[in-house]
């Protein structure tokens, strides 16, 4: 489980103003900061903007696959390892 923490932790947007202070800025505040900075003018985007969306967009791509990875696997795994235990843990009365 420790990795699916990783990942949000990684992939989750900020939730207060306090929150940069205590965590690390995520891949998609930086890139939603970006977007708002690039859409400030009536100019387009320079190549060190695309640039730069290129390189955040393919990070995020990469965190986005770990997680599938984590979802479509790893848990599967667990779950299939806890119902081959045939635990009573749901008991409704």
């Amino acid at each position: 489980m420790r990795k699916k923490y990783f990942l949000e932790s990684i992939l989750s947007l900020n939730k207060s103003n306090q929150d940069p202070l205590n965590f690390p800025i995520r891949l998609t505040n930086k890139l939603g900061h970006l977007n708002s900075l690039v859409t400030l003018d009536d100019f387009p985007p320079t190549s060190q903007d695309i640039a730069v969306k290129n390189e955040l967009s393919a990070l995020i791509e990469l965190e986005l696959d770990k997680f599938d990875n984590l979802i479509s696997k790893e848990i599967k795994g667990f779950n299939d390892s806890f119902n081959a235990l045939s635990l009573d843990y749901l008991i409704l009365e």
